[in-house]
């Protein structure tokens, strides 16, 4: 529970520096809560502590920081449990509805 306190409590939390990163490329990066817990459980199992969240945050966002930017009418970019445990599955997408003319 701490742990996930580190995540997105302080000013300088690393989900708001990723929430900031994906925000320049105009994408709301949103972290489940299960994703939360399922970080600070592989930093607990791994033995590393707060200091190693970075590197398993690091580990799930790296394809995505360069895949989403390039999905056309990306909007909304939802992170999962699923997502943390096996970097290669997909998060949730939401993309901007087409106007209609």
């Amino acid at each position: 529970d701490q742990m996930v306190r580190i995540l997105k409590e302080p000013d300088n939390a690393l989900i708001k520096q990723f929430q900031a990163l994906f925000e320049m490329d105009g994408i709301a990066l949103e972290f489940e809560d299960s994703a939360l817990e399922a970080i600070a459980q592989k930093a607990i199992d791994k033995g590393v502590g707060a200091r190693g969240l970075r590197g398993i945050i690091e580990e799930a966002m790296l394809p995505l920081q360069y895949s989403c930017p390039s999905k056309e009418g990306l909007e909304k970019c939802i992170i999962t449990k699923a997502v943390i445990e096996d970097p290669s599955q997909e998060p949730i997408y939401a993309f901007k509805k087409e106007k209609e003319s």
